[in-house]
């Protein structure tokens, strides 16, 4: 009988063991699974408020160019915007973030689309429209900022300048 009670003593020391390990890994894969989550989404959220930027200002610098014929101006506009990546980055976002984050980008879009509209259809950065536009968009950038910043972890931060 003793030789049993040793036997089974030892059994589920072995059981209590290799639990103890198994669940220490999960909880290590775990970690790991929400530490490379965390990198992804701070690298794409950081993509996507560049491809913003980028595409805004080439939009400007392209609207004022001199030299370029009414079609010329709205293709070029056009391209920029198309070609600056931002419909990827934005599918991307839609997959993986929160909705928060998810409503903001969209909202980010959806007003880049517009500004770039308006200078598509000729419009200047010196003209009312776009100067209120340029005002919304500043206000847009930084809840797109924030949120983000919330999913991420980060400490809520006075963000300035830079609309």
């Amino acid at each position: 009988m003793q030789q049993w009670i040793a036997v089974l003593g030892t059994a589920l020391g072995a059981v209590i063991g290799i639990g103890a390990a198994f669940i220490n890994d999960r909880v290590r894969w775990r970690r790991d699974q929400d530490r490379d989550r965390l990198g992804v989404r701070r690298e794409l959220y950081s993509s996507y408020i560049a491809a913003l930027t980028e595409i805004h200002e080439s939009m400007r610098a392209v609207s004022g160019r001199d030299g370029l014929t009414p079609a010329g101006r709205r293709d070029a506009v056009r391209a920029v915007f198309h070609d600056g990546g931002l419909y990827q980055l934005r599918y991307q976002i839609g997959v993986i973030a929160d909705q928060q984050v998810l409503d903001a980008a969209e909202t980010a879009f959806s007003h880049m689309r517009d500004i770039r509209d308006t200078l598509a259809a000729g419009g200047r950065i010196s003209d009312p429209q776009y100067q209120e536009q340029r005002t919304a968009w500043g206000g847009v950038l930084r809840t797109l900022q924030h949120v983000m910043r919330e999913e991420l972890g980060s400490a809520r931060v006075e963000l300035r300048g830079g609309s």
